[in-house]
């Protein structure tokens, strides 16, 4: 299986057992969660399990980005697509992106809630805190 937060339609057809076709009824009938993105089709893995009443053959604990922002291949390699799918997903829009100066980055949250990923919410970093308070004392 994919170290995503997303299956692929045969990923959850092996895990049920079924044909990627049972699969593809179950999205369109709403019973499985799907995200679409271009041509391809990803199954959050966390409501997917929670849809089919399943659990994970091993214990899944998705590795969530510690940062504010991603690249976007980053961003790609969480949903399972390759860098060029990613980058012209992004310029659909089907990412969210920011463009700063040429550089063109996935706001974490953005992409997490969009996806339907719930995460417990954390203090900032001690360097976000850092620089979050250098940037105060820069304005006073």
């Amino acid at each position: 299986m994919p170290e995503s937060l997303f299956y692929r339609r045969k990923d959850a057809a092996e895990i049920l057992d079924c044909d990627p076709r049972t699969i593809d009824r179950g999205i369109e009938e709403g019973a499985i969660p799907a995200v679409r993105i271009g041509t391809n089709i990803r199954i959050p893995v966390q409501a997917f399990h929670e849809a089919t009443n399943t659990q994970p053959r091993v214990a899944w604990k998705p590795t969530l980005p510690d940062t504010l922002t991603l690249t976007v291949p980053e961003a790609g390699k969480l949903l399972g697509l390759g860098r060029d799918a990613a980058h012209e997903a992004a310029e659909r829009d089907e990412i969210p992106t920011l463009r700063i100066g040429k550089r063109i980055i996935v706001p974490t949250a953005k992409l997490l809630l969009l996806l339907g990923v719930v995460v417990e919410a954390k203090p900032p970093s001690t360097n976000i805190n850092r620089v979050i308070n250098e940037t105060r004392n820069d304005h006073d």
